[in-house]
């Protein structure tokens, strides 16, 4: 078991310093969020949590889909395991003129300023010793910045939750410089 774990971990470094090549094409962020909500609704370890979606509207962007499901799994599962039972996760996705900005909001363990800092350094964690790679936000950060985004951390410090904003570029940078 431990092997298959190391052997996950060396195939999602690969992953990571390789990035995936995809095409970007014209994408329903929203449906991408209530796909990865779908899956993560069945984890029977996280049904004592709540989550919500604050979004009612299609909302499109130039996106490598696979990628960008990535993130949301990425930012949710991260907010699901800085909850304890009776935890909130908020997801808002928000269309503006050039960007669409997806925010993961919890109210969990929170941050304190040098996580903040850290945070997306790969093989940084703050879980337990054994329950994380440290890879998911570093992959996620890579990802964001690929489709010439931003992702920006909050928390107002531990045991305050945290709120991770994602700013996609509405149409991607290759479509811009034509």
């Amino acid at each position: 078991r431990e092997s298959r774990r190391c052997g996950d971990i060396t195939a999602r470094l690969l992953d990571f310093s390789r990035g995936e090549r995809g095409q970007h094409i014209s994408t329903d962020i929203t449906e991408l969020v209530h796909e990865v909500l779908s899956m993560v609704r069945h984890l029977g370890r996280f049904s004592d949590r709540s989550i919500e979606f604050e979004c009612t509207s299609s909302v499109t962007a130039e996106v490598i889909p696979s990628q960008i499901k990535q993130v949301i799994l990425n930012l949710v599962a991260n907010a699901l395991h800085a909850t304890e039972a009776g935890g909130q996760v908020t997801i808002r996705l928000v269309e503006q003129v050039d960007n669409v900005v997806l925010s993961v909001s919890d109210n969990g363990c929170g941050m304190d300023p040098e996580t903040l800092q850290h945070v997306f350094d790969p093989f940084f964690t703050s879980r337990e010793q054994g329950q994380g790679t440290g890879l998911g936000l570093s992959i996620t950060h890579r990802i964001v910045e690929d489709h010439g985004g931003t992702v920006t951390p909050v928390s107002a410090g531990a045991g305050l939750g945290s709120t991770f904003q994602v700013r996609l570029p509405r149409r991607c940078r290759s479509a811009r410089a034509a």
